[in-house]
């Protein structure tokens, strides 16, 4: 029997792991109003070259700070964004050892037009392999075959 399963017939739920971004930030601590007081959100692990963009992230199960994450300007605007969801550890570890979106190419060449059409990448941010190959991993996506 699967842990949702198990969680539903006990009438247990299940906590969702949400990681947010920003894209173009190395760090960030964001400072979100709520009422008179604030909250700060530490985001880390950004990195941006010449090569690629990674988003600073920031990863919580708290449901309260997901709420004010998501009712706050900056996700509303757009500068956060929703990453990733997870609905339970098992989801975590299974998507760790699970391959991401294998999209089959016959060159580079594809793979960079498959970026810039799917998700807005600019050919000048991808001149490399490497680059490339950064810019689909922030994406979930591999490709195959180049």
């Amino acid at each position: 029997m699967c842990v949702k399963a198990i969680c539903h017939f006990l009438k247990i739920t299940i906590m969702a792991t949400k990681i947010y971004g920003v894209k173009g930030l190395m760090e960030w601590v964001a400072t979100i109003q709520v009422g008179k007081a604030s909250v700060r959100v530490p985001f880390y692990g950004g990195s941006m070259s010449a090569f690629g963009v990674i988003p600073a992230t920031y990863k919580t199960s708290d449901t309260v700070m997901q709420h004010i994450i998501e009712k706050s300007d900056y996700f509303k605007s757009g500068r956060i964004i929703l990453v990733n969801v997870f609905e339970s550890p098992e989801d975590i570890k299974a998507t760790e050892v699970k391959k991401a979106n294998v999209i089959k190419v016959g060159s580079i060449e594809d793979a960079r037009d498959y970026l810039v059409d799917n998700f807005g990448a600019t050919k000048s941010e991808l001149r490399s392999r490497k680059a490339i190959e950064d810019c689909a991993k922030v994406n979930g996506v591999v490709f195959e075959g180049y």
